[in-house]
């Protein structure tokens, strides 16, 4: 009762962002007894103040109030003729977690509350809220900006963005980048993003894309066959749908146009990443030396792995396990990686190579020139394999 009511003090911040009623504060204290976060903290440990930020001061309740009302005002102010942004808008529930998808207090904020969600301490929240503000531009302007694309690609967009589950985004890149990433330049059949993905379930690198994306993909392509003039491709409709993933994330609006042929059976080769497993812990040298045999330069790669921002994954495999999830699309992957804490053996391995930490770095700097490198490498992706003599609509 004592940690209940402890929490009711320090819930004033839970209260201001997600929670309507004291006693929901209270619950959510007495389903965290007991209940392990991953990493080093343990709810109770929590609890522990004084504790000091990454300015070198001391963190309090009242300093957090300040910086999170400080932070929805900067937002109100950019944005200006837009309706004011509360910060409870930016908070997504997650799955059967709908009342603990973000917990605050003067100690930790749990991005999505799943077993091991990261545990953010006090000395976090400064650059939470940056990352918070940042996203809440991005989704105002990408909100802007879609309604003056081509307005095919608009339909094919908002189509998928309303069929895809804020649960599944990571998964919804994941389907774009597995379906582009048979491309060869190597082979006669040159393989890239056709659609062939959805004869290729079985390979062990597509394990759940079946089961958690595609009814997802199809539900879209019942609804826009209809409305079309003609059938949307699953080609366009997988490279879009990782499009639509990074947006769900507060990430870049990526235009990455349409009109992508689909093949009629799956492609001869698995591609790029198929020997190096991103769980196993491979040299980087060798994940360099397989990328560049498709024709993926170091900068691509560093670029393109920066999709692991979002998403949840995990492996029992005793050579690598990563669990994770993130609300936002954004450079803190890049960070992770600089602090030993990235989540996958070849993020880990991003680290161990002066010319990718060099690249690692300048994105871990400026969120905005990682949205700027992963917009133009996804869409050069998406395009991988494709008939150069194909029109690309809506570019």
């Amino acid at each position: 009762m004592a940690v209940c009511g402890r929490l009711s003090i320090l819930g004033i911040l839970v209260l201001a962002i997600h929670f309507q009623q004291q006693s929901e504060a209270c619950r959510f204290a007495e389903l965290l007894q007991g209940r392990t976060i991953e990493g080093p903290y343990h709810g109770r440990e929590l609890l522990a103040i004084p504790q000091v930020n990454n300015t070198g001061k001391a963190e309090t309740l009242a300093n957090s109030k300040e910086r999170l009302k400080a932070t929805i005002e900067s937002i109100n102010e950019y944005i200006k003729t837009a309706a004011p942004i509360n910060f409870a808008d930016l908070v997504t529930p997650v799955g059967n977690y709908t009342d603990l998808a973000v917990f605050w207090n003067e100690a930790t904020m749990v991005g999505k509350y799943l077993p091991g969600a990261i545990a953010y301490t006090i000395k976090s929240i400064p650059d939470l809220l940056e990352e918070a503000r940042q996203a809440a531009v991005t989704k105002w302007q990408n909100q802007i900006n879609l309604a003056k694309l081509d307005p095919t690609y608009v339909t094919i967009f908002k189509t998928l963005d309303a069929v895809i589950n804020p649960t599944i985004t990571g998964l919804a890149l994941r389907v774009g980048f597995h379906d582009a990433g048979t491309y060869d330049p190597n082979a006669s059949a040159k393989g890239g993003a056709n659609g062939s993905i959805r004869f290729e379930f079985d390979w062990p690198s597509n394990a759940g894309l079946q089961r958690f994306i595609w009814p997802s993909i199809w539900a879209a392509k019942q609804q826009l066959d209809k409305v079309l003039p003609s059938p949307v491709s699953y080609a366009d409709l997988c490279a879009i749908a990782g499009a639509v993933g990074v947006y769900k994330t507060d990430g870049p609006l990526i235009n990455i146009g349409y009109g992508r042929p689909d093949v009629t059976g799956p492609d001869p080769f698995q591609g790029v990443g198929s020997n190096t497993n991103q769980q196993r812990d491979y040299p980087i040298q060798q994940i360099i030396d397989e990328w560049a045999f498709y024709g993926y330069d170091i900068e691509t790669l560093t670029v393109l792995s920066g999709g692991h921002s979002i998403g949840f994954s995990a492996s029992t495999n005793p050579q690598g396990t990563i669990s994770a999830n993130s609300r936002y699309f954004s450079s803190r992957y890049y960070k992770q990686i600089i602090l030993g804490d990235a989540f996958f053996g070849s993020d880990r391995a991003l680290g161990d190579n002066p010319a990718t930490l060099k690249i690692v770095e300048e994105l871990a700097a400026d969120n905005l020139l990682f949205y700027k490198k992963f917009s133009a490498a996804y869409t050069n992706l998406t395009w991988a394999g494709v008939d150069p003599a194909v029109k690309r609509l809506g570019l």
